[in-house]
């Protein structure tokens, strides 16, 4: 269940300082693995709910 007032919070390359803590990938590394998953459809989720599967 999705409550509505419920907000995503996202890791994004803008904010270098969180991803090595987060990822334990350096930033170039994440930005590539980004664009990698973007490629390969990543805004389409298997069970169609936002978040982590």
């Amino acid at each position: 269940m999705i409550a509505e007032d419920a907000w995503v919070q996202v890791i994004s390359a803008a904010r270098q300082e969180w991803i090595p803590p987060f990822t334990g990938l350096a930033p170039a590394q994440f930005r590539r693995l980004v664009r990698l998953v973007a490629e390969r459809g990543g805004d389409g989720i298997a069970d169609g709910r936002p978040g982590r599967q």
